[in-house]
């Protein structure tokens, strides 16, 4: 019983590979900073990576989520290469993360303890990580950038890009363990909301205040699930998006909030991102640009991105990006309503709707896209990995 025992808890090849992989295709900003090379240091994990699974004879599946995975792609490679655009930064972002996702994606239901383990291991280091450079460097690390506070997750905005999705496979880890929140779980979300209030980057206490509200909103009332369903949480980013850009900001709630926030009416020059961004995308509206330089963007839209991150879709993959990303999550809720696991969807749900309402100020197009994807990817085989085994019988009659 006991050599057993040991041989489940045996760390295996394809662990090890997860582990690095996570770590190539959600990129880590500072390493980046300091190691140039890093990038083709990740490319060669995944092609040894690739080698060995090939010669492990393991079976992946590219089916389910990964087609909608692909496509997304497809459009975004069919724009860079029409409009000349970067080309090695799409495929690099593109490569790193399908190797992961396929192998999540691929993972039997009684391994998924297994990978959500890996995945918030990798995470939830980087977290604490990140955590002890705020200390040490409490003022930011102003040789790298002297105008904005810096650390490991880059400018403090962008750190909610990782804690949030860090948040959710922490809920889904602990819950598939052990139906409840474990200490290890208190203690990571004491953690993101130290490292939050340490830095006061705006949209990132939002999002986690949003997260933590829709959560215990869920918990306290599991029938409204529905209102919070990810194609809902996307209208209402996308509707609430239209006001700002489109509309002007008049209303006196968006003011009270800005003024909450100590921004001013611009939301620090957004709204001229947003014009810039409108402007050029009527230019090319059916397909977009595609994935651009950093010095392309600079120059059309003013800054890195819109800081909206439906301008970002359209104006990298036009309406036809943008109408197949609508039509995904439409799909990726229908997907998350055959769950029953309850506490698995509130999880799910509170983080896409958290992303959603983030979207409308902060873009998550350019870095952060693995981990949305692989949330995405979770909601969409919740049926499958997290259904009591009761639903499951009853559905496959």
């Amino acid at each position: 019983m006991r050599m057993v025992k040991l041989k489940k808890n045996k760390i295996s090849i394809i662990d090890v590979i997860l582990f690095f992989n996570i770590l190539s295709c959600i990129g880590i900003p500072c390493l980046e900073h300091y190691f140039s090379n890093i990038k083709y240091i990740y490319l060669i994990i995944n092609v040894i990576s690739f080698f060995m699974l090939w010669f492990k004879k393991k079976n992946l599946s590219a089916k389910g989520f990964i087609k909608y995975v692909l496509i997304y792609y497809s459009i975004l490679i069919l724009s860079t290469i029409i409009n000349n655009g970067d080309f090695f930064q799409l495929i690099y972002e593109f490569t790193t993360m399908l190797l992961t996702l396929i192998l999540v994606n691929s993972a039997k239901k009684n391994d998924i303890n297994k990978y959500l383990n890996i995945i918030f291991l990798c995470l939830e280091v980087l977290t604490y990580l990140d955590l002890l450079i705020i200390i040490i460097y409490p003022n930011g690390l102003y040789h790298i950038t002297s105008s904005r506070n810096f650390y490991l997750f880059n400018h403090v905005n962008e750190a909610i890009r990782y804690l949030l999705p860090g948040v959710c496979f922490c809920m889904l880890r602990s819950y598939c363990n052990n139906n409840k929140l474990d200490l290890r779980s208190y203690l990571y979300f004491i953690v993101v909301g130290m490292t939050l209030l340490l830095t006061w980057p705006a949209t990132g206490i939002v999002g986690f205040g949003l997260y933590l509200v829709v959560f215990i909103l869920l918990i306290k009332k599991e029938k409204i699930a529905n209102i919070f369903s990810p194609i809902n949480s996307y209208f209402v980013s996308l509707f609430v998006s239209y006001l700002l850009i489109f509309k002007g900001i008049k209303n006196l709630f968006f003011s009270s909030v800005f003024n909450f926030l100590k921004r001013d009416v611009t939301l620090t020059g957004r709204t001229v991102l947003w014009n810039n961004t409108v402007y050029y995308i009527k230019e090319k509206l059916l397909l977009g640009y595609g994935r651009q330089s950093t010095e392309f963007r600079k120059k059309y839209i003013g800054a890195i991105s819109s800081h909206n991150n439906f301008l970002d879709i359209v104006f990298e993959g036009g309406l036809i990006l943008f109408m197949f990303l609508i039509f995904t999550i439409i799909v990726i809720s229908k997907q998350l309503k055959l769950c029953n696991n309850k506490k698995i969807v509130i999880s799910l749900s509170a983080t896409i709707f958290a992303y959603s309402i983030m979207w409308i100020t902060l873009p998550f197009s350019y870095s952060g896209t693995s981990l949305m994807f692989m949330v995405w990817m979770f909601a969409y085989n919740s049926s499958f990995l997290f259904n009591r085994k009761e639903v499951i019988n009853s559905e496959s009659n």
